[in-house]
């Protein structure tokens, strides 16, 4: 018996901009998880690469349905995840930046258990996790913000994979 068809599915919004370079991974890593996904919407803030060609070809080979935002005018992450949750249909959403991929298949999975057992969380989120080899790749900013988790494993709100229930987020 498949225990997923019990679970309540989620929606999932990734904002994107000139994400080229990640987007099939983003999309890959969503598509492969064990946890249902009932929709992937994608909000572009005015991109001027071809990712926008790449999420359509994508859609056609999807598992799960993809809705395209094009946006005229780049309103920013926020404003993305804030369109995104208005047009989603499901009762959590989960907010993914473009760039970002879920290691294993169970980590939607992880994210969501906390909010079926606990009816008084409001968010979950994922473990930042920052290497030294990757550390080493920032530039100076990007080093200075990140310095005191380098190597280390820390929770954290960070934006790149967090979820909210959907009546949380004012639908």
């Amino acid at each position: 018996m498949d225990k997923t068809k019990h679970l309540p599915p989620v929606s999932c919004i990734v904002p994107m901009r000139n994400s080229s370079t990640t987007i099939i991974q983003t999309l890959d890593s969503i598509n492969n998880q064990s946890y249902p996904v009932k929709e992937i919407i994608i909000v572009d803030n005015v991109s001027t690469d071809n990712s926008k060609g790449l999420v359509k070809q994508y859609q056609e080979t999807s598992k799960i349905p993809i809705t395209l935002i094009e946006r005229t005018e780049n309103k920013g992450v926020a404003a993305s995840y804030n369109l995104g949750t208005r047009k989603a249909t499901s009762e959590f959403v989960i907010f993914m930046h473009s760039d970002a991929t879920l290691e294993t298949k169970d980590e939607m999975t992880k994210l969501v258990e906390p909010l079926l057992n606990n009816p008084t969380v409001v968010a979950t989120y994922s473990t930042i996790i920052s290497p030294k080899e990757i550390w080493e790749t920032y530039n100076f900013w990007q080093k200075c913000l990140f310095s005191q988790a380098v190597g280390k494993e820390k929770p954290g709100l960070n934006g790149k994979f967090m979820m909210v229930p959907g009546n949380w987020t004012g639908r």
